[in-house]
């Protein structure tokens, strides 16, 4: 009896579990696969990003005119919001009837009426619909286009490397951190025990990856930064701790190996991590 008591009881904490697991799922609204196509890499000026900023910009402009009653400004500032906004369907016919051309015809009218009090009222009724479009679509947009797509950079990685004979599957960016950890460990590991020649053997080899994940950073950050946006604030740590294994001092190199690995493993992760990590799974579940 109390064996079957325990099975029942087991069952129903499972079902509760997978009740629960399944309530605490969250679903997100794939975006139209035509917005690729204004987003980098396949559009080189980020034309959606730019139409967004456009659009916001008018309607302050708009509002801005209506305060001062200048009708030359706001007709001007008028026709570039209705083309902006009208390109959207252009843009991603998916959304066509998302928009509310009627709304925007009557803005216009608004407009050239000089009726301040109806342009203002209609400008926000637009710009409301526009909060609705971003409460569905703005974050896993920016996840999907905006984040950084790790797995389409190539990186050298020596021949009989640490990353060498990880899982073929890996990207480059991936071998190339599983690399850099082992490297990390490789000197912390060799420190504590004593094993001086293998910590120096680990701490070159970290640094000639960091020298080939140098190279990456160039693809979003300019020619010639890169270096400053890999190891930014992180220079004096590194010859701290280069200094520390040379002298054989066990508890400055675990001080330095800890300070350098936060300042530099932790800032990029917290920039780049997260997000690249949710474009992952996204493109994972497109269709």
């Amino acid at each position: 009896m109390t064996r079957r008591l325990t099975l029942s009881l087991l069952l129903a904490v499972a079902i509760l579990a997978s009740h629960f697991l399944a309530a605490a799922e969250i679903c997100l609204p794939a975006p139209p696969a035509s917005l690729a196509k204004w987003y980098k890499p396949e559009n080189s000026r980020q034309q959606w990003l730019h139409t967004m900023f456009a659009l916001r910009r008018e309607l302050q402009a708009l509002e801005h005119y209506v305060s001062l009653g200048d009708q030359v400004l706001l007709q001007r500032w008028s026709e570039r919001f209705a083309a902006n906004y009208r390109s959207i369907a252009t843009m991603v016919p998916e959304w066509r009837d998302a928009l509310d051309e009627p709304k925007l015809v009557e803005l216009e009218q608004a407009v050239a009426a000089g009726d301040y009090p109806n342009v203002a009222r209609i400008a926000r009724s637009l710009q409301a619909s526009c909060r609705s479009c971003h409460s569905d679509y703005r974050a896993v947009t920016a996840m999907r286009y905006r984040s950084p797509d790790f797995s389409t950079i190539d990186l050298p990685l020596p021949e009989g490397d640490a990353g060498d004979n990880k899982s073929p599957a890996m990207s480059d960016y991936q071998r190339i951190m599983e690399s850099l950890s082992h490297y990390l460990n490789g000197v912390k590991i060799s420190a504590e025990d004593g094993f001086w020649p293998l910590a120096e053997a680990s701490l070159s080899a970290l640094k000639g990856q960091l020298t080939v994940l140098e190279g990456s950073c160039a693809t979003c950050h300019r020619e010639g930064q890169q270096l400053d946006a890999l190891l930014s604030g992180t220079a004096g740590d590194l010859a701290a701790l280069t200094q520390a294994v040379a002298d054989r001092q066990g508890k400055e190199t675990a001080k330095t190996l800890g300070g350098f690995s936060v300042t530099l493993c932790a800032r990029c992760h917290a920039a780049h991590r997260l997000a690249a990590d949710m474009r992952d799974e996204l493109q994972r579940h497109s269709p």
